[in-house]
């Protein structure tokens, strides 16, 4: 069973949104693609983390795994079915309690166009990351990403 099955049947077991589960699993197989492997450990946040069915993937790919949300319940959920090999922070995405250049991939699936200031989330997102490290970030929709080019006037 690839690691894309495993995080759906996890999703599946935990949440039953089966409405979700082939939308998911096309996500979960494009985000993957896009995800480079790794030789040795480096560091992936996952901003906006929710029950964390990517975290697997991630794992898999060699990388040791944080994961951001607000919601306390969420986290609690994906704690239970991920178990603690796996770090799991309550916070702000736009104020991220982490050192300057100390992920090598950050990713934002499907929570740019949710916060008020998408520009200052991507300062943040940048702000974490090592010269040289990838940012991956989903939107819903194209609507919600010329939504959000509107509310960026400028990223410098």
């Amino acid at each position: 069973m690839d690691t894309i099955s495993i995080a759906l049947r996890l999703k599946r077991g935990f949440v039953g949104e089966s409405w979700s589960v082939p939308f998911n699993e096309g996500k979960l197989y494009a985000i993957a693609s896009l995800i480079p492997r790794i030789s040795s450990p480096a560091r992936c946040l996952n901003i906006g983390c929710g029950e964390g069915i990517i975290a697997e993937v991630i794992k898999r790919k060699g990388y040791l795994y944080y994961g951001l949300d607000l919601s306390k319940g969420i986290l609690r959920r994906a704690r239970c079915s991920l178990g603690n090999n796996n770090i799991f922070v309550q916070v702000d995405a736009n104020y991220l309690p982490f050192k300057r250049c100390c992920f090598d991939l950050v990713i934002a699936l499907e929570i740019i166009e949710h916060v008020d200031n998408p520009c200052k989330l991507l300062k943040e997102a940048d702000s974490v990351l090592i010269n040289g490290g990838y940012l991956i970030i989903s939107t819903p929709n194209k609507i919600s990403l010329e939504g959000i080019k509107g509310k960026i006037k400028s990223l410098s």
